[in-house]
């Protein structure tokens, strides 16, 4: 943690609203009662989704944080600074396909069928979902001191080639792609969407790490 440092009264009220918001994102009540039922149809749920990985990685760290600060559980540091590192370029990610995508067409990331159907999730849990997870992190790491590791762009490759794996896994078992977008490309185009995907989180995490540090040295100046 950076020395003498204390969160303002703005700060604390952000860290409690994001921990709030987030753990609703988790929960079935912020989605219309017909897409769970329709999730819970399928191998996997909303156990798959990307989307949902983070999210739920997201409120652990969270909830790591408030140890950490609150309790002084120094165990965690090491855990939570890795964890907050790693999930921040992930959550960033997450944030430009979701809405970029949904700014496109929403039917590439939601059910075709439901969406036609005027199903649709109230913008509050998007948020919830899709962007809060990301300025919670970025709200997170005040005050605490995180750095570049090379096993950290060794674990998104990692990552993404286990992702794929899974989603590819559950696409024989449900006969259908987590994200339609991936069932209406080919197999050239899913890997490359993968790949192109990697090395832009490798890209975020790079220039936040250094946007961080440089923040860290001019703290350290005063």
């Amino acid at each position: 943690m950076i020395k003498n440092y204390k969160d303002s009264i703005i700060t604390k009220i952000a860290r409690l609203f994001f921990l709030i918001t987030c753990t609703y994102g988790t929960t079935d009540y912020c989605l219309p009662k017909e897409i769970v039922n329709h999730n819970n149809t399928f191998y996997g749920s909303k156990y798959i989704y990307l989307t949902n990985i983070c999210l739920y990685i997201t409120v652990t760290c969270l909830f790591m944080g408030n140890m950490v600060r609150q309790l002084r559980v120094q165990g965690l540091l090491e855990i939570y600074r890795h964890t907050l590192c790693l999930m921040l370029p992930l959550n960033c990610l997450v944030s430009i396909l979701f809405w970029t995508l949904f700014y496109i067409d929403p039917t590439l990331i939601r059910d075709k069928d439901l969406y036609n159907k005027n199903i649709r999730i109230s913008l509050f849990s998007d948020l919830c979902v899709h962007l809060f997870p990301f300025l919670s992190l970025l709200v997170e790491h005040k005050g605490l001191i995180i750095k570049s590791h090379p096993c950290h762009c060794i674990f998104y490759i990692l990552f993404t080639v286990t992702y794929y794996f899974i989603c590819y896994y559950f696409s024989k078992l449900n006969n259908m792609w987590v994200y339609p977008l991936l069932g209406k490309l080919d197999l050239k185009n899913r890997i490359l969407l993968f790949f192109f995907s990697t090395i832009l989180v490798i890209f975020i995490y790079k220039m936040m790490m250094y946007f961080i540090k440089n923040e860290h040295e001019n703290l350290n100046k005063y």
